[in-house]
Formats: structure tokens, sequence, C-alpha cells
């Protein structure tokens, strides 16, 4: 594992296909305008209402309890607990926009690869297992919905939390927090090289799901039973899936264990 955690970045033609796909998938949100404007107004509120309350917490100690006034501290307390409500309610805003969004995008995503398919030739067809296809048009699909709707979301919140609380910080004491900041490039080296891992499990993980899903199709059907019981091969078929899906299940687990770090 970690020769891999800590290989070389993709060469130049790795990522140009990636910088294709990518351009792709943001020419899908020009139809959700109006819908991502809004993820992007409601992240920035509840990252900006969300900083009130240390403000609100150092006033209520300095001013309030060590000056011994409970009209202050009153006061303080209030609008601490109308802060973090409003920073909630913001991000569950947020949070159900950038699912709607990534619904919608599931679904145009799935339309536009089923007319794609349609129009595929005979070739491919005889050369593409059926099981493959379902599972990219399902479970691919449905990865990118996670992508959208959970991991965009996620970064544009922490991106906007972390700026806005550098600054408060600074604003408070610029000393510690060039403490504080100074140890970030570690953690930010681990993560990166943490992600590129990630990735090309998770490549992985989506190929082992398509060659489950087509032994599946191909074994469990009408034509597949009969073949495998005409022909004795009912416990090579067995053997065959158990691999796969033993594959499956230990890529799975280490990308669930990677998942935790």
């Amino acid at each position: 594992m970690s020769s891999n955690l800590f290989s070389p970045p993709p060469t130049k033609a790795r990522s140009a296909p990636r910088r294709n796909a990518l351009s792709r998938v943001v020419g899908l949100f020009g139809a959700y305008k109006k819908h991502i404007t809004g993820v992007v107004v409601l992240v920035l509120g509840s990252a900006g209402i969300g900083l009130l309350p240390p403000f609100f917490l150092q006033a209520l100690i300095n001013d309030g309890l060590l000056k011994r006034d409970l009209g202050v501290v009153t006061h303080f307390t209030w609008m601490t607990i109308v802060a973090t409500l409003a920073s909630t309610a913001l991000a569950l805003g947020y949070g159900h926009l950038s699912l709607l969004v990534g619904q919608h995008l599931m679904r145009d995503l799935r339309n536009r690869l089923n007319q794609h398919l349609q129009g595929m030739s005979l070739r491919f067809w005889t050369r593409t297992r059926t099981g493959e296809v379902q599972s990219r048009l399902v479970s691919d699909v449905g990865g990118v919905q996670n992508v959208l709707s959970d991991t965009a979301a996620s970064v544009l919140s922490n991106l906007t939390t972390v700026l806005s609380t550098l600054v408060a910080m600074i604003y408070m004491d610029w000393r510690l927090t060039l403490l504080s900041v100074g140890i970030l490039p570690i953690f930010a080296f681990i993560s990166a090289r943490i992600g590129n891992y990630s990735r090309d499990l998770r490549s992985k993980n989506q190929k082992q799901l398509a060659d489950l899903n087509a032994t599946m199709s191909e074994t469990l059907s009408v034509s597949g039973v009969l073949l495998s019981k005409t022909n004795g091969r009912r416990a090579l078929t067995a053997q065959r899936f158990e691999a796969e899906n033993d594959a499956l299940a230990r890529t799975g687990l280490k990308l669930a264990t990677l998942m935790r770090v």
C-alpha cells in the first residue's frame, strides 16, 4: 500500500482524458446555474454565520462573566443560539439543493448514456458483456452522483470554512495562527497522496463490480443456466463467481478502511 500511496503523479498523457471528461461534466451544470448559485450563497452564509459564536463567546466571557454583567451574558447566549441555528438551517438548505442538483444530473447522465448506447453498432454489442453495460449505466452513474451531490458541496463548504476561520484566527491572534498553519503543508501532502490512491482504488472497485455484474448476467439467465448444466460447468461457474466476489470484497474493505483514515 505504501508504494502506491507515494507513487509519482500521473503523466500528461493520462491526465489529458481526465481534463476532457471534467470539461464535459462541467458542461452538464449549465442547466442548473440558479441552483448552483443558491448552493454557493448558502454555503457562504453558513460559513460566515458559523464564525460568529466564537466572537460571541469571547464577548460573553470578557464583558459578561468577568464583569459579572448578567444582561450581557444573557444577550450573547441568545445570540450564540440564534447564530448556531441559522448556520445549521443554511447548511441543511445547501445540502438539499446539492442533492437536488445531483439527482437531476444523474438522471440526465443516464438519459444521455442510454441514448448513446442505443446508437452503438452491433459490433460493440457483440464485444461487450451485458452486465458490464448495466453496471456502467447504474453503478458508475451513481458514483458520479455521490461526487456531485456530496463531495462537491463538502469541498466548497470546507474550503469556505477554512478560509473564513483563518481570517478570524488572524484577527484574534496572528502568532497562534502561524503556529497552527505551519503544520498544514504536511497534512496536505499526505492527503494528496491518499487521494491519488483512493481514486485508483475506486476505479478498480467499479471495474470489479462491472465484472461481477457481467458474470451474473451471463450465468444467472435461462441460457446461462442451461449451458452450465448441459456442459457440467456448474462448479467452474461457481468458482469464477466466488473469485470475482472475493476480489470485490477485498477491494471494498481497503476502500472502506481508507475512508476512515
